[in-house]
């Protein structure tokens, strides 16, 4: 028989060597493994969803106008009767400038108060004839007398004609010359008619009247000639 070749037993010990060490690593692999924490699985899908509530937080703000504050989303857990339980808040908060007055969303009005137009009344004062506030209908005439104020005089010589006016106060003046060929003339104050004789006298005052504006129609009722000279605004005193 042929001789089988003898092992070396100098590379016995290497071999042991690298058996033991691989054993080794695959028995510290599983250890460290098995000592890891495991991840909890993931729970089943609840048949009760989730519901949803906006939860707001009040805040405050310098600013005139109120805002808005932005809602939150947050989800409510079950109770134990198996319903969803709800957190009881509101929607949506407003923080207004000045928190001891309510906020309202009143328009303001505004006041409808026509300005005194002064090239159209007469207010408190003495004013000639001639004034452009005074309106003539009908056949006067404008003359030059020096003894008249701002020796000018207007003169109505057909019955019928008027001159109107309106002035803001509380009593009225109407200033003329006297002659006994003038007639008589109609003061109508808001129309309220006072006879006005032309034929004797200087001035006419009219009765005290409510502070106010007043419309004055001055009427040639009678006679041949009617005038006017002046016109005086009196106020409240």
């Amino acid at each position: 028989m042929n001789n089988l070749p003898t092992i070396d037993r100098g590379i016995i010990a290497p071999i042991g060597i690298g058996i033991l060490s691989a054993a080794g690593i695959v028995l510290i692999s599983l250890i460290v493994y098995f000592d890891e924490p495991q991840a909890s699985s993931l729970a089943d899908p609840t048949t009760t969803p989730f519901k949803y509530l906006f939860l707001a937080t009040e805040t405050h703000t310098p600013e005139t106008e109120a805002k808005l504050v932005t809602p939150t989303v947050i989800a409510t857990g079950e109770s134990s009767n198996g319903e969803s339980a709800a957190i009881a808040s509101p929607a949506l908060v407003v923080t207004p400038n000045d928190e001891s007055l309510p906020k309202t969303n009143a328009t303001p009005t505004a006041t409808n108060t026509p300005a005194i137009d002064l090239n159209s009344v007469f207010i408190e004062g003495k004013y000639d004839d001639i004034d452009e506030r005074v309106v003539y209908e009908g056949s006067w005439i404008n003359e030059i007398v020096e003894s008249a104020y701002g020796e000018t005089m207007f003169i109505s010589t057909a019955t019928g004609n008027t001159a109107t006016f309106t002035f803001i106060g509380a009593q009225l003046q109407i200033g003329y010359l006297a002659d006994p060929t003038f007639g008589m003339v109609l003061v109508s104050i808001d129309g309220i008619e006072y006879p006005l004789d032309q034929s004797n006298g200087s001035e006419w005052l009219s009765p005290k009247l409510q502070f106010g504006e007043h419309s004055v129609i001055l009427t040639h009722e009678s006679g041949e000639l009617a005038v006017l000279d002046y016109i005086v605004i009196l106020g409240s005193s």
